[in-house]
Protein backbone atom coordinates (compact mmCIF):
# COMPACT_ATOMS: atom_id res chain seq x y z
CA UNK A 1 0.00 0.00 0.00
CA UNK A 2 2.78 2.55 0.47
CA UNK A 3 4.53 1.96 -2.49
CA UNK A 4 0.98 2.59 -4.05
CA UNK A 5 0.77 6.02 -2.48
CA UNK A 6 4.19 6.84 -3.73
CA UNK A 7 3.44 6.18 -7.31
CA UNK A 8 0.23 8.41 -6.67
CA UNK A 9 2.04 11.26 -5.50
CA UNK A 10 4.63 11.54 -7.76
CA UNK A 11 1.90 10.77 -10.63
CA UNK A 12 0.72 14.32 -9.92
CA UNK A 13 4.13 16.16 -10.83
CA UNK A 14 4.82 14.06 -13.76
CA UNK A 15 3.89 17.02 -15.62
CA UNK A 16 5.44 19.75 -13.85
CA UNK A 17 8.49 17.73 -14.50
CA UNK A 18 8.05 16.62 -17.63
CA UNK A 19 8.05 20.50 -18.52
CA UNK A 20 11.20 20.73 -16.47
CA UNK A 21 12.85 18.14 -18.52
CA UNK A 22 11.75 20.32 -21.63
CA UNK A 23 13.44 23.53 -20.26
CA UNK A 24 16.60 21.97 -20.13
CA UNK A 25 16.39 20.59 -23.32
CA UNK A 26 17.03 24.18 -24.86
CA UNK A 27 20.20 23.65 -23.53
CA UNK A 28 21.08 21.56 -26.63
CA UNK A 29 21.73 24.81 -28.70
CA UNK A 30 24.71 24.97 -27.21
CA UNK A 31 25.62 21.64 -27.99
CA UNK A 32 25.00 21.92 -31.40
CA UNK A 33 28.75 22.36 -32.96
CA UNK A 34 29.58 18.91 -31.05
CA UNK A 35 26.15 16.73 -31.35
CA UNK A 36 26.58 17.48 -35.18
CA UNK A 37 30.52 18.18 -35.43
CA UNK A 38 31.11 17.58 -39.08
CA UNK A 39 27.83 19.55 -40.44
CA UNK A 40 28.28 22.18 -38.20
CA UNK A 41 32.35 22.33 -39.15
CA UNK A 42 31.37 21.97 -42.68
CA UNK A 43 28.64 24.75 -42.43
CA UNK A 44 30.00 27.65 -40.50
CA UNK A 45 33.97 26.65 -42.16
CA UNK A 46 35.33 26.61 -38.40
CA UNK A 47 38.63 24.75 -37.20
CA UNK A 48 38.81 21.83 -34.37
CA UNK A 49 40.21 25.34 -32.16
CA UNK A 50 37.88 27.48 -33.17
CA UNK A 51 34.33 25.20 -32.42
CA UNK A 52 36.81 24.46 -28.97
CA UNK A 53 36.44 28.50 -28.63
CA UNK A 54 32.92 28.57 -28.56
CA UNK A 55 32.38 26.94 -25.63
CA UNK A 56 35.35 28.88 -24.18
CA UNK A 57 32.90 32.17 -25.11
CA UNK A 58 30.08 30.68 -23.90
CA UNK A 59 32.45 29.37 -20.15
CA UNK A 60 33.95 33.32 -19.73
CA UNK A 61 30.89 34.30 -18.27
CA UNK A 62 29.04 31.66 -17.49
CA UNK A 63 31.46 29.74 -14.91
CA UNK A 64 31.28 32.49 -12.79
CA UNK A 65 27.66 33.08 -13.21
CA UNK A 66 26.89 29.52 -11.83
CA UNK A 67 27.67 31.76 -8.54
CA UNK A 68 25.17 34.60 -9.51
CA UNK A 69 22.35 32.06 -10.85
CA UNK A 70 22.55 30.30 -7.48
CA UNK A 71 21.97 32.97 -5.24
CA UNK A 72 19.50 34.52 -7.79
CA UNK A 73 17.07 31.40 -7.65
CA UNK A 74 17.25 31.37 -3.77
CA UNK A 75 16.29 35.13 -3.84
CA UNK A 76 13.96 35.28 -6.80
CA UNK A 77 11.25 33.10 -8.38
CA UNK A 78 13.23 30.16 -9.82
CA UNK A 79 10.34 29.63 -12.17
CA UNK A 80 10.82 32.90 -13.79
CA UNK A 81 13.75 32.71 -14.14
CA UNK A 82 13.65 29.15 -15.57
CA UNK A 83 10.87 31.28 -18.81
CA UNK A 84 13.16 34.02 -19.14
CA UNK A 85 16.27 31.43 -19.79
CA UNK A 86 13.87 29.31 -22.37
CA UNK A 87 12.54 32.21 -24.20
CA UNK A 88 15.68 34.21 -25.13
CA UNK A 89 17.92 31.22 -25.70
CA UNK A 90 15.38 30.61 -28.38
CA UNK A 91 15.86 33.53 -30.02
CA UNK A 92 19.55 32.91 -29.81
CA UNK A 93 18.95 29.65 -31.89
CA UNK A 94 16.93 31.93 -34.47
CA UNK A 95 19.67 34.23 -34.53
CA UNK A 96 22.17 31.73 -35.46
CA UNK A 97 19.83 30.26 -37.83
CA UNK A 98 21.23 33.28 -40.44
CA UNK A 99 24.26 31.76 -40.42
CA UNK A 100 26.46 34.33 -38.84
CA UNK A 101 30.33 34.63 -39.25
CA UNK A 102 32.74 33.15 -36.36
CA UNK A 103 32.89 36.60 -34.34
CA UNK A 104 28.82 36.77 -34.36
CA UNK A 105 29.03 33.09 -32.86
CA UNK A 106 31.47 34.02 -30.69
CA UNK A 107 29.05 36.79 -29.73
CA UNK A 108 25.92 34.50 -29.86
CA UNK A 109 27.57 32.17 -27.31
CA UNK A 110 28.99 35.01 -25.36
CA UNK A 111 25.03 35.94 -24.52
CA UNK A 112 24.28 32.06 -23.70
CA UNK A 113 26.57 32.60 -20.93
CA UNK A 114 23.69 34.75 -19.77
CA UNK A 115 20.58 32.78 -20.73
CA UNK A 116 22.06 29.50 -19.92
CA UNK A 117 24.59 29.83 -17.18
CA UNK A 118 23.06 33.01 -14.89
CA UNK A 119 19.72 32.10 -15.40
CA UNK A 120 18.85 28.11 -16.46
CA UNK A 121 21.00 25.45 -15.32
CA UNK A 122 20.78 26.58 -11.30
CA UNK A 123 17.11 27.33 -11.52
CA UNK A 124 15.84 24.26 -13.45
CA UNK A 125 17.49 22.35 -10.83
CA UNK A 126 15.75 24.12 -8.41
CA UNK A 127 12.54 23.40 -9.67
CA UNK A 128 13.14 19.91 -9.88
CA UNK A 129 14.13 19.79 -6.89
CA UNK A 130 11.46 21.43 -5.00
CA UNK A 131 8.74 18.70 -6.87
CA UNK A 132 9.56 15.74 -4.36
CA UNK A 133 11.70 14.43 -1.57
CA UNK A 134 15.06 12.81 -1.14
CA UNK A 135 13.26 9.32 -2.07
CA UNK A 136 11.65 10.52 -4.92
CA UNK A 137 14.36 12.77 -6.50
CA UNK A 138 16.09 10.18 -8.52
CA UNK A 139 12.56 9.07 -10.68
CA UNK A 140 11.74 12.84 -10.60
CA UNK A 141 15.23 13.72 -12.18
CA UNK A 142 15.10 10.53 -14.46
CA UNK A 143 11.54 11.65 -15.93
CA UNK A 144 12.95 15.21 -16.17
CA UNK A 145 15.62 13.65 -17.93
CA UNK A 146 13.85 11.44 -20.12
CA UNK A 147 12.14 14.36 -21.39
CA UNK A 148 14.59 16.23 -22.16
CA UNK A 149 16.25 13.62 -24.41
CA UNK A 150 13.00 12.50 -26.07
CA UNK A 151 12.71 16.24 -27.06
CA UNK A 152 16.13 16.56 -28.39
CA UNK A 153 15.95 13.12 -30.19
CA UNK A 154 12.80 14.32 -31.94
CA UNK A 155 14.90 17.49 -33.33
CA UNK A 156 18.06 16.18 -33.78
CA UNK A 157 17.77 12.57 -34.59
CA UNK A 158 14.65 13.16 -36.41
CA UNK A 159 15.97 16.27 -38.28
CA UNK A 160 19.79 13.93 -39.09
CA UNK A 161 17.31 10.83 -40.42
CA UNK A 162 14.81 13.26 -42.51
CA UNK A 163 17.98 15.55 -44.00
CA UNK A 164 20.75 13.11 -44.08
CA UNK A 165 23.73 14.75 -46.01
CA UNK A 166 21.72 17.81 -46.56
CA UNK A 167 22.51 18.52 -43.02
CA UNK A 168 25.83 19.59 -43.97
CA UNK A 169 24.31 22.57 -46.00
CA UNK A 170 23.06 25.77 -45.15
CA UNK A 171 19.82 25.22 -45.98
CA UNK A 172 19.72 22.18 -43.41
CA UNK A 173 20.93 23.64 -40.89
CA UNK A 174 19.24 26.55 -41.10
CA UNK A 175 15.98 24.12 -40.76
CA UNK A 176 17.32 22.84 -37.86
CA UNK A 177 18.13 25.46 -35.67
CA UNK A 178 14.43 27.40 -37.08
CA UNK A 179 12.47 24.62 -35.69
CA UNK A 180 14.51 24.39 -32.11
CA UNK A 181 14.01 28.15 -31.88
CA UNK A 182 10.36 27.99 -32.19
CA UNK A 183 9.45 24.53 -30.05
CA UNK A 184 11.58 26.25 -26.88
CA UNK A 185 9.32 29.42 -27.63
CA UNK A 186 6.56 27.10 -26.80
CA UNK A 187 7.74 25.38 -23.65
CA UNK A 188 8.92 28.10 -22.09
CA UNK A 189 5.13 29.63 -22.36
CA UNK A 190 3.64 26.48 -21.30
CA UNK A 191 6.27 26.34 -17.96
CA UNK A 192 4.38 29.89 -16.94
CA UNK A 193 0.96 27.69 -16.99
CA UNK A 194 1.52 24.44 -15.95
CA UNK A 195 4.81 24.28 -13.28
CA UNK A 196 2.99 25.86 -9.56
CA UNK A 197 6.09 26.97 -7.65
CA UNK A 198 4.36 28.47 -4.24
CA UNK A 199 2.74 25.17 -4.45
CA UNK A 200 5.86 22.85 -4.02
CA UNK A 201 7.80 25.41 -2.57
CA UNK A 202 5.84 24.92 0.32
CA UNK A 203 5.37 21.46 0.20
CA UNK A 204 8.81 20.00 -0.25
CA UNK A 205 10.80 23.02 0.20
CA UNK A 206 13.39 22.40 3.33
CA UNK A 207 13.44 26.65 5.05
CA UNK A 208 15.96 27.97 7.42
CA UNK A 209 16.12 30.91 9.01
CA UNK A 210 18.98 32.81 7.07
CA UNK A 211 18.04 35.36 4.86
CA UNK A 212 19.22 34.92 1.16
CA UNK A 213 22.72 36.95 -0.03
CA UNK A 214 25.71 36.95 -0.81
CA UNK A 215 26.83 35.95 2.58
CA UNK A 216 25.80 33.02 1.94
CA UNK A 217 28.27 32.01 -0.20
CA UNK A 218 30.51 31.66 2.63
CA UNK A 219 28.30 29.64 4.35
CA UNK A 220 27.90 27.18 1.81
CA UNK A 221 31.62 27.28 0.49
CA UNK A 222 31.89 25.66 4.48
CA UNK A 223 29.62 22.94 3.74
CA UNK A 224 31.09 19.32 2.76
CA UNK A 225 27.97 19.35 0.38
CA UNK A 226 29.43 21.66 -1.87
CA UNK A 227 32.93 20.11 -2.70
CA UNK A 228 31.52 16.61 -3.22
CA UNK A 229 29.09 18.25 -5.74
CA UNK A 230 31.44 20.18 -7.12
CA UNK A 231 34.17 17.43 -7.48
CA UNK A 232 31.78 15.00 -8.76
CA UNK A 233 30.40 17.44 -11.51
CA UNK A 234 33.98 18.33 -12.30
CA UNK A 235 34.68 14.99 -13.18
CA UNK A 236 31.60 13.71 -15.35
CA UNK A 237 31.79 17.11 -16.86
CA UNK A 238 35.82 16.20 -17.93
CA UNK A 239 34.78 13.32 -18.98
CA UNK A 240 31.54 14.10 -20.97
CA UNK A 241 33.16 16.90 -23.01
CA UNK A 242 35.97 14.60 -23.76
CA UNK A 243 33.83 11.79 -24.99
CA UNK A 244 32.02 14.20 -27.57
CA UNK A 245 35.06 13.64 -29.89
CA UNK A 246 34.01 10.17 -31.17
CA UNK A 247 31.82 11.37 -32.96
CA UNK A 248 34.60 12.97 -35.43
CA UNK A 249 36.81 10.18 -34.46
CA UNK A 250 34.71 7.87 -36.22
CA UNK A 251 34.01 9.94 -39.38
CA UNK A 252 38.31 11.05 -39.73
CA UNK A 253 39.58 7.18 -38.92
CA UNK A 254 36.37 4.86 -39.71
CA UNK A 255 35.29 6.82 -42.66
CA UNK A 256 31.86 6.53 -41.08
CA UNK A 257 29.51 8.80 -43.95
CA UNK A 258 28.17 12.36 -42.83
CA UNK A 259 24.72 11.38 -42.27
CA UNK A 260 25.36 8.31 -40.07
CA UNK A 261 28.14 10.54 -38.62
CA UNK A 262 25.03 12.88 -37.49
CA UNK A 263 22.50 9.96 -36.38
CA UNK A 264 25.50 8.82 -34.31
CA UNK A 265 25.75 12.02 -32.82
CA UNK A 266 22.35 12.74 -31.58
CA UNK A 267 21.48 9.30 -31.06
CA UNK A 268 24.54 9.12 -27.99
CA UNK A 269 23.66 12.55 -26.77
CA UNK A 270 20.07 12.51 -26.60
CA UNK A 271 18.35 8.85 -27.68
CA UNK A 272 20.36 6.28 -25.60
CA UNK A 273 19.88 8.99 -22.07
CA UNK A 274 16.11 7.95 -22.97
CA UNK A 275 16.91 4.92 -21.34
CA UNK A 276 19.45 5.00 -19.28
CA UNK A 277 18.71 8.22 -17.26
CA UNK A 278 14.95 6.76 -15.86
CA UNK A 279 17.45 2.89 -15.61
CA UNK A 280 19.87 4.64 -13.78
CA UNK A 281 17.17 7.04 -11.80
CA UNK A 282 15.49 3.36 -10.39
CA UNK A 283 18.68 1.98 -9.20
CA UNK A 284 19.86 4.90 -7.31
CA UNK A 285 16.50 5.00 -5.66
CA UNK A 286 16.46 0.98 -4.98
CA UNK A 287 20.30 1.58 -3.45
CA UNK A 288 18.89 4.60 -1.60
CA UNK A 289 22.37 6.03 -2.40
CA UNK A 290 24.94 6.78 -5.46
CA UNK A 291 27.37 5.39 -5.33
CA UNK A 292 27.07 1.97 -5.17
CA UNK A 293 24.98 2.20 -9.28
CA UNK A 294 28.29 4.98 -9.90
CA UNK A 295 30.90 2.37 -9.39
CA UNK A 296 29.20 -0.29 -11.18
CA UNK A 297 28.74 1.91 -14.23
CA UNK A 298 32.03 4.03 -14.20
CA UNK A 299 34.68 0.96 -14.01
CA UNK A 300 33.27 -0.49 -17.09
CA UNK A 301 32.73 2.69 -18.66
CA UNK A 302 36.76 3.10 -18.87
CA UNK A 303 37.32 -0.15 -19.79
CA UNK A 304 35.22 0.58 -22.87
CA UNK A 305 36.87 3.51 -23.77
CA UNK A 306 40.36 1.90 -23.33
CA UNK A 307 39.18 -1.08 -25.79
CA UNK A 308 37.94 1.70 -28.13
CA UNK A 309 40.74 3.18 -28.21
CA UNK A 310 42.75 0.52 -29.84
CA UNK A 311 40.08 -0.98 -32.14
CA UNK A 312 42.09 -1.11 -35.68
CA UNK A 313 41.17 1.76 -38.10
CA UNK A 314 39.74 2.15 -40.93
CA UNK A 315 36.03 1.52 -42.62
CA UNK A 316 35.90 -1.90 -42.54
CA UNK A 317 36.32 -1.87 -38.46
CA UNK A 318 33.34 0.84 -38.67
CA UNK A 319 30.58 -1.58 -37.13
CA UNK A 320 32.53 -3.22 -34.48
CA UNK A 321 33.72 0.40 -33.36
CA UNK A 322 30.06 2.04 -33.83
CA UNK A 323 29.02 -0.53 -31.34
CA UNK A 324 31.69 -0.48 -29.02
CA UNK A 325 31.12 3.46 -28.43
CA UNK A 326 27.26 2.44 -28.47
CA UNK A 327 27.76 0.10 -25.83
CA UNK A 328 29.88 2.52 -23.87
CA UNK A 329 27.47 5.85 -23.77
CA UNK A 330 24.57 3.26 -22.80
CA UNK A 331 26.66 2.13 -19.69
CA UNK A 332 28.42 5.60 -18.69
CA UNK A 333 24.85 7.44 -19.56
CA UNK A 334 23.06 5.56 -17.02
CA UNK A 335 25.16 7.21 -13.90
CA UNK A 336 27.18 10.05 -15.31
CA UNK A 337 24.47 12.80 -13.98
CA UNK A 338 24.56 11.97 -10.08
CA UNK A 339 25.87 14.43 -8.66
CA UNK A 340 22.06 16.39 -7.81
CA UNK A 341 21.86 13.63 -5.67
CA UNK A 342 23.95 15.68 -3.18
CA UNK A 343 21.54 17.78 -1.97
CA UNK A 344 19.22 15.22 -1.10
CA UNK A 345 21.76 13.02 0.02
CA UNK A 346 23.52 15.68 2.17
CA UNK A 347 20.36 17.17 3.13
CA UNK A 348 21.20 20.40 2.39
CA UNK A 349 18.37 23.11 3.77
CA UNK A 350 16.15 24.96 0.70
CA UNK A 351 17.19 28.28 1.51
CA UNK A 352 20.83 27.04 0.93
CA UNK A 353 19.97 25.18 -2.86
CA UNK A 354 20.42 27.17 -5.33
CA UNK A 355 24.15 29.19 -3.93
CA UNK A 356 25.24 25.50 -3.37
CA UNK A 357 24.42 24.68 -6.55
CA UNK A 358 25.86 27.74 -8.36
CA UNK A 359 29.25 27.33 -6.28
CA UNK A 360 29.47 23.92 -7.30
CA UNK A 361 28.49 24.15 -10.71
CA UNK A 362 30.84 27.34 -10.90
CA UNK A 363 33.87 25.05 -9.74
CA UNK A 364 32.50 21.65 -11.50
CA UNK A 365 32.11 23.03 -15.03
CA UNK A 366 35.16 25.37 -15.18
CA UNK A 367 36.67 23.44 -17.74
CA UNK A 368 34.48 25.27 -19.92
CA UNK A 369 37.02 27.48 -19.98
CA UNK A 370 39.91 25.49 -21.25
CA UNK A 371 39.07 21.94 -22.25
CA UNK A 372 37.42 22.08 -25.39
CA UNK A 373 39.49 24.53 -26.88
CA UNK A 374 42.61 22.47 -25.81
CA UNK A 375 41.17 19.41 -26.99
CA UNK A 376 40.60 20.87 -30.73
CA UNK A 377 44.03 22.39 -30.23
CA UNK A 378 45.37 18.58 -29.76
CA UNK A 379 43.27 17.45 -32.61
CA UNK A 380 44.40 20.02 -34.86
CA UNK A 381 48.04 19.83 -34.02
CA UNK A 382 48.63 15.70 -33.22
CA UNK A 383 45.66 14.16 -35.20
CA UNK A 384 45.38 10.70 -33.83
CA UNK A 385 47.67 11.11 -31.18
CA UNK A 386 45.33 13.99 -30.02
CA UNK A 387 42.74 11.68 -29.82
CA UNK A 388 44.18 9.47 -28.04
CA UNK A 389 45.12 12.50 -25.42
CA UNK A 390 41.85 13.43 -25.46
CA UNK A 391 39.92 9.11 -24.23
CA UNK A 392 43.05 9.56 -21.74
CA UNK A 393 41.59 12.42 -19.89
CA UNK A 394 37.90 11.28 -20.54
CA UNK A 395 39.36 8.36 -18.24
CA UNK A 396 40.57 10.64 -15.76
CA UNK A 397 37.92 12.42 -15.55
CA UNK A 398 35.36 9.56 -14.63
CA UNK A 399 38.00 8.39 -11.55
CA UNK A 400 37.82 11.87 -10.30
CA UNK A 401 34.01 10.99 -10.54
CA UNK A 402 34.27 7.25 -8.84
CA UNK A 403 36.63 9.14 -5.80
CA UNK A 404 33.95 12.12 -4.96
CA UNK A 405 31.04 9.55 -5.06
CA UNK A 406 33.20 7.52 -2.25
CA UNK A 407 33.33 10.50 -0.17
CA UNK A 408 29.56 11.17 -0.69
CA UNK A 409 28.63 7.77 0.52
CA UNK A 410 30.85 7.94 3.94
CA UNK A 411 30.01 11.62 4.51
CA UNK A 412 26.58 10.43 4.00
CA UNK A 413 26.80 7.95 6.29
CA UNK A 414 28.32 9.96 9.05
CA UNK A 415 25.07 12.88 8.68
CA UNK A 416 22.84 9.75 9.06
CA UNK A 417 24.35 8.75 12.10
CA UNK A 418 24.83 11.88 13.36
CA UNK A 419 20.85 12.61 12.99
CA UNK A 420 19.91 8.85 14.70
CA UNK A 421 21.99 9.76 17.65
CA UNK A 422 20.63 13.36 18.01
CA UNK A 423 17.16 11.63 17.77
CA UNK A 424 17.72 9.24 20.43
CA UNK A 425 18.77 12.01 22.98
Amino acid sequence: METKKKQSSIADRILPAILMGAALSVGGILYVPYTFYVPFQTVFGLTNTQIGTLTAAYASLAVPGYLVGGVLGDKFNAKILTVIAVISTSLLSLWMATIPGYKTLLLIYFIMSFTLGLLLWTSQTKCVRLLGSNEEQGRLNGIAGMTDSILSVVVFTGFATFLGDRLATKMGMRALLIFFGLLFLAVGIAIIFFYDFKKYEKLYGTETDDKVDFKMVVKVIKMPAVWIMASMSFGAYVASTALKYINPFLSEYFLMPVAMVSIFGAVVQYAIPIVATPIGGFLRDKQGASTTVIIKTMIPSIALIAVFMFIPKGPQYLIPATIVALVLFAIYRTANNFYYTTLTEMDVPLNYVGTLIGVAFMLGYSSDLFLPAFLGHLLDKYGLYGYYATFGIAILGIVMYIIAALVLNSQAKKLRARKAAEAAK
